[in-house]
């Protein structure tokens, strides 16, 4: 049984790609980009999963203006600590991001997760208003066919990550 997190008031959003990109806490639903596919047979929860292929430069995208307030990251936010948490089941080893909030205007005020070439999870945060950034780079290599849970923390107290 899946968790259900649409009720707790600390979570700013939630993508269960149930056959669309919505998000099912807030207003911050994504617009598919190159049409990418969902799978009513290989998911992990929900009904289906969303299927992102690389090579057609398939992701999900929404402009900070339309974030939600409070979302990290957003323009005009204060730095705040967050978790992001998912499924992934990777079809091969390329450096990719699975999720990511960046600034448009270049400074570093942003955060992404992404997978190595070699399968291992990199977490990057940007801090100070953007002067700062730093990096986290999981020891753990994926392996490709295989669903994983994965969860990164950031610490805006102290600027750690796990």
């Amino acid at each position: 049984m899946a968790n259900d997190f649409s009720t707790d008031p600390n979570c700013v959003a939630l993508w269960k790609f149930d056959n669309n990109a919505l998000d099912s806490k807030g207003g911050n639903d994504l617009t598919p980009v190159n049409t990418p596919t969902y799978d009513a047979g290989d998911k992990k929860e929900g009904t289906h999963s969303i299927d992102l292929e690389e090579s057609s430069s398939q992701y999900g995208a929404i402009a900070d203006g339309d974030l939600d307030a409070g979302f990290p990251g957003k323009s005009g936010t204060s730095e705040q600590s967050f978790s992001i948490c998912g499924w992934v089941k990777l079809e091969s080893l390329s450096t990719a991001a699975l999720i990511c909030k960046l600034n448009p205007t270049g400074d570093l005020k942003c955060f992404s997760v992404s997978i190595t070439y070699n399968g291992t999870i990199d977490f990057l945060i940007g801090y100070n208003n953007g002067a700062d950034s730093t990096d986290l780079l999981f020891g753990t290599n994926l392996t490709t066919g295989i669903w994983y849970h994965i969860a990164v923390v950031y610490d805006h107290t102290d600027n750690s990550m796990k």
